[in-house]
């Protein structure tokens, strides 16, 4: 009774097996009992799934059987060494077979099958392959400006600079200076086209057409771009 004891505490997988064969043994006398009964078998792992590939987002189902004496309880374990149980999502039959009701790219890996009975334990694994589904890609729009630095060193003066020459034209200028207030008023209304224009897109040829991995044509005014918006792309996710 000792030993039962010790195995049952040493492998909780066990004590599901050994309880009714320890109450077998308590109603009948040891001398009474023939040696084929206390013979074990290990679990044998007989068929299984070696490969499966799966498009993302179906069904999963990956089959393991076993025998053994007494019959062997099945586990699967994740590739993530998780002890898979029932959820939404997975289901564990009796018989050895795992379900994974909708696959995602996160379950690709290699499973374990597990067969446990009194005698000991056999394993196999199985490698599910999740192929991925292509997802549609938008790339953002950029649009001037860019930064704040752009703000701050650029836009801001430029700002200034109208704001003065507006001011200037409108309360400053009189019949007496206006050939000064007129020339600085030129000059401030320049200033502020040199600050606010964005800067000039660089592997662009004339005519609009600009050069990179590829020819692509853009519209564009005087050289300059205000926003691009790059096209749609599909491509896979890993």
């Amino acid at each position: 009774m000792y030993f039962a004891k010790k195995v049952i505490l040493l492998s909780p997988f066990l004590s599901h097996w050994l309880h009714p064969f320890f109450l077998l043994l308590s109603s009948r006398y040891f001398w009474s009992i023939p040696e084929e009964e206390f013979t074990c078998e290990p679990p044998l792992i007989t068929r299984h799934t070696h490969k499966l590939w799966v498009l993302e987002g179906q069904r999963a189902t990956l089959k393991c059987r076993a025998i053994g004496d007494p019959e062997p309880v099945i586990h699967w374990v994740s590739p993530d060494d998780r002890i898979i149980a029932n959820s939404s999502r997975t289901s564990s039959f009796s018989n050895g077979t795992l379900d994974i009701l909708v696959t995602v790219a996160r379950d690709d890996g290699a499973y374990t099958c597990i067969a446990i009975n009194a005698a000991g334990e056999a394993t196999a694994t199985v490698d599910l392959k999740i192929i991925p589904l292509p997802h549609r890609g938008v790339r953002r729009r950029h649009c001037y400006p860019p930064s704040w630095k752009r703000w701050v060193l650029f836009l801001l003066p430029g700002s200034i600079c109208a704001l003065i020459g507006v001011c200037l034209y409108i309360f400053a200028e009189t019949e007496d200076n206006y050939y000064y207030t007129h020339s600085l008023w030129h000059i401030l209304v320049a200033s502020c086209v040199v600050f606010v224009l964005p800067p000039r897109e660089k592997n662009r040829e004339a005519m609009g057409w600009s050069r990179g991995w590829s020819w692509s044509w853009r519209p564009r005014v005087c050289g300059y771009t205000l926003c691009q918006s790059g096209k749609d792309e599909l491509y896979a996710v890993t």
